[in-house]
């Protein structure tokens, strides 16, 4: 176990943890400064160490981390948020990036914004859910959110990888014609 200063800060925790290059001695330290008395994380430290868990390898520690952010409840940008959700993304879990998504006021303290609208639906088409992703896409309009170019790059996406390439071509038509400039 580490030895930390009696006064630990966050920042000078953050500091620690970047230094350290092995991913599992990471969490680690993050666990030693957990049990650190009048000592909690940072959204900076969270954001960090997610950061590092994106590896498919390093991906099951990511349920830990999120549980820590919620028992202290750290009020998390949607930054934080993101990056649990790209980590299912990429690992192919929708659902846990689904069940991050619907719980985020609760668990990060922040409500999804267009962001992370775009990286659920992007869960969706990664883990070749077609039907999830167009239905979630269809969810957008209830809730009154505009799709923007990521989200419209994400539905070219969608389209080419279920080989509807007159669809996506239409799309990007449609995206020139409105003055959107596709990026895919």
């Amino acid at each position: 176990m580490v030895e930390f200063p009696k006064s630990l800060s966050p920042k000078r925790f953050l500091k620690l943890l970047q230094a350290e290059k092995n991913p599992h001695s990471a969490l680690a330290l993050l666990d030693s400064a957990s049990r650190h008395p009048n000592y909690n994380h940072s959204p900076d430290v969270f954001h960090h160490i997610l950061r590092r868990l994106l590896d498919p390898k390093l991906v099951a520690h990511v349920d830990r981390v999120v549980e820590l952010i919620r028992t202290q409840k750290c009020k998390c940008p949607e930054d934080v948020a993101l990056t649990v959700i790209k980590a299912y993304a990429k690992n192919s879990m929708p659902d846990k990036a689904l069940a991050v998504f619907q719980q985020m006021e609760e668990i990060f303290g922040c409500a999804p914004g267009i962001r992370s609208y775009n990286s659920l639906l992007n869960a969706f088409i990664e883990s070749n859910q077609w039907e999830r992703a167009e239905k979630f896409f269809a969810y957008f309009e209830t809730v009154g959110l505009s799709p923007n170019l990521q989200t419209y790059n994400i539905l070219i996406k969608i389209s080419c990888k279920k080989k509807q390439f007159e669809k996506a071509k239409a799309l990007l038509s449609w995206m020139w014609e409105k003055g959107l400039k596709p990026d895919v």
